[in-house]
């Protein structure tokens, strides 16, 4: 009878196959499980994800349905080897990562010398493992956010894909910052090099016209949005909150680390000058230039979702040689700013990146740049390293340079301003 309850008693691979049990038998009956490792007590249990492998592929055959409960009893790990004790702990750490630093605390309590195997004693990390889980699937129970990752990838296809002349009625200006970018219209802040080779659609923080913001300094504004394709607005918008969200938990995160307050850091960021832009790089030979050249980013984070076809590159930090990114899918990159690094007196290091498509195909991307407010003048809240020294930024006028030096002819002003800018 559909009211017939399935009950798990095991780990992933157990659970994962009951759910789909669960899920598929009369279209659904109630599902409870009883996870024996870490592992499943930590993650797999919770979530609602159910699948089996098939000859195509991992988790190809199965569906999300939701457990009407689930009970970790932490005697079932005294069974446990140290390989599943080690599965589940890295679990855990991610959550330390990205939600709690206090579950580091915890764990350095547990380890002492040795790590300490006492069922009882891992309740309290369980517990809040499991809590951080739950909050994130209930954010995104059917892992809507690589959908919206897919879909605008999908409109900029459809956007560039335009008319060269319908797209051109949309260009930017000297005064407005938003709208598209024809290819290899932008230079790298200084002279005597090629412009780089995409074309592109900027995008800022939505301000109304007539809002104060926009007199107290001209950077914000309204967006001007592309008549076509149809639903790129939408999902450009619900991709812009998802990205957000995630900015203001690394910030967050970021801000424990650095071990100052969180909300008055968290401030800094009202009415942020947080842009992003969709780009499209043709195939192209690297001697004829670069898509983008090496640069550093002037913000305090960016939010980077690699296209398959590669052609992102990093420079690790004390290193001159480049390193191609080779992300797996559905990868988001974070690159610390510039303005990051020097909050942070050079703790947090800023990356040097460039792209280079000799892929032989069109590369997509839509970096989300997250910056301050205009007014925010940026110097370090912590002790610096040793050697670093840096004058104060502040952020209206470093991001106003930036953008004016972007277009072609124009010159650095003597502001001593790093514009980002960097050799090969």
């Amino acid at each position: 009878e559909r009211n017939t309850p399935v009950i798990v008693i095991g780990g992933g691979v157990v659970g994962d196959l009951g759910g789909f049990v669960a899920a598929s038998t009369l279209r659904g009956l109630p599902l409870f499980h009883i996870p024996t490792t870490l592992l499943a007590m930590v993650d797999s249990s919770i979530g609602g994800k159910t699948g089996i492998n098939h000859s195509t592929g991992k988790n190809v055959i199965g569906s999300f349905y939701q457990p009407v409960g689930v009970f970790a009893d932490t005697h079932f790990l005294s069974t446990l080897d140290k390989k599943e004790w080690t599965n589940g702990l890295s679990e855990i750490l991610k959550y330390a990562c990205i939600q709690d630093q206090g579950i580091f605390t915890s764990l350095e309590a547990l380890f002492d010398h040795n790590l300490d195997y006492e069922p009882s004693k891992w309740v309290e990390v369980i517990h809040r493992s499991a809590q951080i889980k739950t909050a994130i699937v209930a954010e995104d129970v059917l892992e809507k956010g690589r959908e919206l990752v897919s879909d605008l990838r999908q409109h900029l296809v459809g956007y560039f894909d335009r008319p060269l002349a319908d797209k051109m009625a949309e260009r930017i200006t000297p005064d407005n910052y938003r709208g598209y970018i024809p290819l290899g219209f932008f230079s790298p802040n200084t002279e005597g090099v090629t412009p780089d080779q995409y074309e592109g659609y900027k995008l800022h923080a939505e301000v109304a016209a007539d809002d104060p913001l926009c007199t107290a300094c001209d950077l914000y504004g309204p967006n001007r949005w592309p008549r076509e394709p149809a639903g790129l607005r939408e999902t450009t918008a619900a991709f812009w909150q998802a990205c957000e969200a995630a900015g203001q938990r690394l910030l967050s995160l970021i801000a424990q680390i650095m071990k100052v307050n969180v909300a008055d850091f968290l401030a800094h960021f009202d009415q942020p000058l947080t842009n992003m832009t969709l780009l499209h790089y043709p195939p192209s030979d690297p001697n004829d230039g670069f898509g983008i050249h090496p640069h550093k980013d002037t913000d305090a984070l960016t939010l980077l979702f690699p296209d398959a076809v590669g052609g992102l590159w990093l420079r690790p930090h004390d290193q001159t040689e480049w390193l191609e990114v080779e992300a797996p899918d559905d990868t988001m990159v974070v690159n610390i700013g510039d303005l990051l690094e020097l909050w942070s007196g050079g703790y947090f290091v800023s990356t040097p990146h460039k792209v280079v498509n000799a892929s032989g195909q069109e590369r997509y991307s839509f970096p989300f740049f997250i910056v301050p407010r205009h007014d925010v003048v940026v110097a370090p809240l912590i002790k610096c390293q040793p050697g670093f020294e840096r004058d104060p930024v502040p952020v209206g006028p470093v991001s106003r340079e930036v953008w004016r030096t972007n277009w072609p002819e124009a010159m650095p002003a003597d502001t001593g301003f790093d514009l980002g800018t960097l050799p090969d």
